[in-house]
């Protein structure tokens, strides 16, 4: 899910100008795309209580909506908790690792059989 993860980060800011200028600055694609795989396991993973998968639920919505503010605004909502300790983040990045971490989980769920309890 790593490498899936990554490597959607990488094509999705594949001749970004900002990459070119400043590089890559971290691992934020990667980190969402796990967020957002450990939230439709909670939300939809069996032996869930339904507390946790409306927890599960919540978080992946917030993620969603926030990587969707991301692209159509241009800005980091929560900019102002990086302090100017981290460069500009790369936001296309965010969509990319979602979805790369999202493909290697469908694909391990078509080779075990899907078994949401959703």
């Amino acid at each position: 899910m790593f490498v899936f993860s990554g490597a959607g980060a990488a094509a999705a800011a594949w001749g970004l100008p900002v990459v070119s200028e400043g590089g890559f600055r971290g691992l934020s694609g990667v980190t969402y795309g796990v967020m957002a795989v450990a939230s439709l396991e909670m939300a939809c993973g069996s032996g869930r209580t339904g507390s946790q998968r409306a927890v599960g639920a919540a978080v992946l919505a917030f993620l969603t909506a926030m990587i969707a503010a991301e692209l159509a605004t241009g800005r980091f909502p929560f900019e102002f908790l990086l302090f100017g300790m981290v460069g500009t983040p790369v936001l296309a990045c965010h969509a990319g690792g979602v979805i790369g971490a999202l493909c290697a989980h469908l694909l391990r769920g078509a080779r075990t059989g899907f078994r949401c309890a959703c």
